[in-house]
């Protein structure tokens, strides 16, 4: 709804858009104004809603969990030992 009118607003050099409402006996009834002040508030409030929203990272999502290396070998990603043709993990130098 704020879209359309902030473009009707553009389209037509406006400053404002009348709100109606219909009354129950058809009749048409002049309820407010829509400013472009308004709708840079409305816009504004949205924009600092999409800045303050936290994302949660979750650790599950991550993946399970991979062993810790024994003492004195270098990690390796998971599954790289699993060719043939690979060879074991080098003593960590020191």
């Amino acid at each position: 709804m704020v879209p359309a009118a902030a473009d009707r607003i553009a389209a037509n050099r406006v400053g404002a858009l009348p709100a109606v409402g219909v009354q129950e006996d058809g009749t048409v009834k002049l309820t407010g104004l829509v400013t472009v002040f308004e709708l840079l508030d409305a816009r504004e409030r949205t924009l600092y809603a999409e800045r303050v929203r936290e994302r949660v990272l979750r650790l599950t999502d991550l993946g399970p969990a991979r062993p810790q290396p024994a003492s004195g070998t270098a990690a390796l990603p998971e599954g790289r030992l699993k060719g043939g043709d690979r060879r074991p993990p080098r003593p960590l130098a020191g």
